[in-house]
């Protein structure tokens, strides 16, 4: 099985890569070169529940130490280490220990193989990320409207791409003062499943412009 070794072979992939093609550093160093270092500005349009009209512009930014929490890293390997050790796993620790290799699936598979298992898709489908935000769609979130489920965040963008719905939640975040990613989330469509768990029952956003910017302030895409 031949590996996946650049980022630019994992963005132009026509189907996802099986598990055991790629690694964790490849994913961060992916999310170092497609996402880190943009700002999406994201025109959204709709109504709450109450239907009083929202129409913002949010400014959504992948800063370094959200990496960790869309893998799952800190929920995988939590009840195998100690709580001491824990910041090593998770934030920019956890990037840091990625890319210096200490942490990787192989690490995931012997402190809790079936976390690890549980977590492929998040794997598999993170490439898929930045292809969604180029065309995202957008539901305004409301955790409660679901069972069984610690969702929490304030907007999901999400596609369907190959018969899958990928899911980005992001969230204010007050102390930067911009929207971040804080939840990743693949619902395949099967007979049992529509996979519009966290998308039906909420309510819609129309996504008006999408404005793909550099660190340094030039536009790089729509």
């Amino acid at each position: 099985m031949t590996k996946i070794l650049t980022c630019s072979e994992l963005y132009e992939l026509s189907t996802h890569p099986k598990i055991n093609t790629i690694s964790l550093e490849l994913l961060r160093e992916y999310y170092a070169t497609y996402l880190e270092p943009f700002k999406y500005e994201i025109s959204l349009t709709g109504n709450d529940d109450g239907g009083n009209e929202i129409s913002r512009t949010i400014d959504l930014r992948f800063d370094k130490d959200c990496f960790c929490h869309l893998v799952a890293t800190k929920k995988i390997v939590k009840r195998s280490v100690r709580s001491n050790d824990l910041y090593k796993y998770f934030g920019s620790n956890g990037y840091d220990n990625i890319q210096n290799g200490m942490i990787n699936f192989d690490l995931f598979k012997t402190m809790n193989r079936k976390l690890y298992d549980l977590n492929k898709s998040k794997f598999v489908f993170f490439y898929l990320i930045p292809l969604v935000m180029d065309n995202a769609k957008a539901v305004l979130f409301d955790g409660t409207k679901l069972q069984n489920s610690d969702v929490d965040c304030d907007i999901i963008f999400y596609d369907e791409i190959n018969k899958k719905y990928i899911h980005l939640g992001v969230d204010y975040n007050e102390k930067k003062g911009y929207y971040r990613p804080v939840t990743f989330l693949v619902e395949k469509v099967t007979e049992a499943n529509s996979g519009l768990k966290f998308i039906e029952n909420q309510n819609p956003l129309l996504v008006g412009q999408i404005h793909k910017v550099s660190a340094i302030g030039s536009v790089v895409g729509k």
